[in-house]
């Protein structure tokens, strides 16, 4: 018997620019998000929220500092915010972290979980670098479920958990994080493209 699949809850898709030369231009993070529904018995009805969002980023006085968090609650299946907001330069210790909220308002259980997808590109001679040098983390509550780096994201498809119907909703946290390194000069003015992936399958085991 087939597997009857449900692919794509949500195609979260980041820009980021990332610059660490004083003055250099930058790009921020943007996502797209779309719900697909392609099941003729039952509906697989998922909620996306972003719930919270924080930063550590450089300010006024040229240090540190990590923002106050900001608690707003936002629909990522209707609303075109950006998942990372990067509104000054990306330099090493710089982080950037999103909590997400999923839930089941339909009748068919589903497993969730994340993918990181980039590729590198023959034209671009620094996005291998700064990909050596970004640290993604993705985690459920307290527990971490995955780390690694951006030019190793092929190897990871990081399962989140499960839901059936009537569950009560679940968090996870994505964190991007330039990594501080004795390489980071090697990175200067490099731009870098990847994909934040969300994704939903039906459960067909208990």
């Amino acid at each position: 018997m087939t597997k009857k699949r449900t692919l794509l809850l949500s195609a979260l898709t980041a820009l980021l620019g990332v610059s660490v030369a004083v003055g250099a231009s930058y790009a921020l993070f943007t996502d797209q998000v779309t719900v697909n529904n392609h099941l003729s018995a039952g509906s697989l009805d998922v909620g996306l929220y972003r719930v919270e969002y924080k930063e550590n980023v450089l300010v006024a006085d040229g240090t540190m500092a990590e923002s106050t968090p900001d608690t707003t609650r936002v629909d990522l299946t209707q609303n075109a915010d950006k998942l990372f907001v990067i509104d000054d330069l990306f330099v090493p210790t710089s982080w950037y972290e999103t909590t997400v909220e999923v839930s089941n308002s339909g009748d068919v259980a589903f497993d969730y979980g994340v993918r990181i997808l980039w590729k590198d590109d023959p034209a671009n001679d620094k996005d291998q670098i700064i990909a050596e040098q970004i640290q993604i983390t993705i985690s459920v509550g307290d527990t971490q479920k995955e780390q690694f780096y951006l030019c190793d994201c092929a190897d990871y498809d990081v399962v989140l958990g499960s839901m059936l119907k009537g569950d009560a909703a679940e968090q996870f946290t994505v964190k991007a994080e330039f990594v501080n390194r004795d390489d980071n000069n090697a990175a200067m003015q490099a731009e870098i493209e990847f994909d934040l992936q969300v994704y939903a399958t039906q459960k067909t085991n208990g």
